[in-house]
């Protein structure tokens, strides 16, 4: 998971409680966090809303706060039970408020500056790497997940490469480190 999460839960506890992320405007992949947050909120059954002016039902607000008025009204969004996916342009002063302020009501991933941002590694290539972690062949995990060696083999080198690996038990203990081969449930 990319940034800190601050407060804890069980894997049970954060698939149904609202996505807080507080990204900060001056890490460089701010964009790519955003969008990672809005992915995650959506698999977890979130709708995103542009804005802080939340719906009822399952909803992530998003957008950027750039003004302490802002930050009131995404902490608005969040007492309401919507999650929020927030890019602070703000003070650190008030960067830091919001995060206290979000923490009370749950966990946080505060994703700071230095931040970057995490492997892409889609859930097929997820499945194929637990299922090589669990010691199936390549051959038997194609045939598993209903692909040809090749589309498996395709898929092990693009994981590889995001991961940053260059042999396979490497990029299997790099998925390891990130919680990915905890099988169901496994967290982003």
């Amino acid at each position: 998971m990319a940034g800190r999460e601050r407060g804890s839960a069980s894997r049970m506890d954060r698939a149904s409680r609202p996505p807080f992320v507080v990204i900060e405007h001056a890490n460089p992949a701010a964009d790519a966090h955003v969008r990672r947050a809005l992915d995650a909120a959506r698999a977890g059954g979130w709708q995103p809303v542009a804005g802080w002016i939340a719906s009822r039902g399952r909803v992530a607000c998003h957008g950027v706060v750039g003004s302490d008025e802002d930050a009131v009204l995404a902490l608005r969004a969040a007492v309401g039970g919507a999650g929020v996916v927030i890019v602070a342009r703000t003070s650190r002063d008030t960067t830091d408020r919001l995060v206290d302020d979000l923490l009370r009501l749950g966990p946080v991933e505060h994703v700071t500056a230095d931040v970057p941002v995490p492997p892409a590694v889609d859930e097929d290539q997820r499945r194929l790497l637990r299922l090589l972690a669990d010691g199936w062949t390549l051959g038997e995990a194609a045939g598993q997940l209903g692909l040809s060696r090749r589309t498996a083999d395709r898929r092990l080198d693009a994981a590889r490469r995001a991961l940053g690996a260059q042999r396979t038990a490497e990029a299997l203990a790099r998925a390891q480190q990130l919680g990915w081969l905890s099988g169901i449930g496994a967290q982003d």
